[in-house]
């Protein structure tokens, strides 16, 4: 669990959620960013999982061409769902990799976000125009990022496959 969204006051109640879920699943392991810790343990979330913290050291773009990717050191990427997945699924020795849904944006409308990523079976999908979708990031940089991990990753005989970042069938 990257986003920090998840991590705000207001956004408690899913985590207590995501916690009652699994309650009972004691195998779940847990990935959150490390300046969360102190929040989950003051709360006394996932107790009875193991957990571990990530340390992020910052936009893969300004790091390059030294990018950290050793999960068990602070590592680059920010805190990136897809990056940390990325190198967690490097860390437990995946060859290839398949990124499924991945996007990084999210409506606006008025200045106040009104959507996010996913939609039950049951919602009515909103019609989502292009000048209400907003980036997190810059496209460009993203997909620059994703190429310089697919570069990295494919040195070591890792592949990545992504269908909205393609460039020759993989990222």
């Amino acid at each position: 669990m990257m986003d920090d969204n998840y991590f705000k006051k207001a956004r408690m109640s899913t985590l207590k959620s995501v916690e009652k879920a699994v309650r009972d699943n004691h195998r779940t392991t847990f990935f959150f960013p490390a300046f969360f810790h102190k929040l989950i343990e003051k709360n006394k979330l996932f107790e009875n999982h193991k957990k571990y913290y990530l340390a992020f050291r910052g936009p893969i773009i300004d790091a390059y061409p030294h990018i950290y990717l050793d999960i068990t050191k602070p590592i680059s990427g920010g805190n990136f769902v897809t990056f940390a997945c990325l190198f967690l699924a490097r860390y437990m020795g995946f060859k290839k990799i398949y990124l499924i849904g991945q996007d990084h944006s999210w409506q606006i409308e008025n200045g106040k976000e009104v959507g996010y990523h996913f939609w039950d079976q049951h919602t009515n999908i909103p019609d989502i125009s292009l000048d209400k979708l907003v980036y997190f990031n810059d496209p460009a940089k993203t997909k620059e990022s994703h190429i310089i991990i697919r570069d990295l990753f494919l040195k070591e005989g890792i592949e990545i496959f992504d269908n909205s970042m393609e460039v020759d069938g993989t990222i």
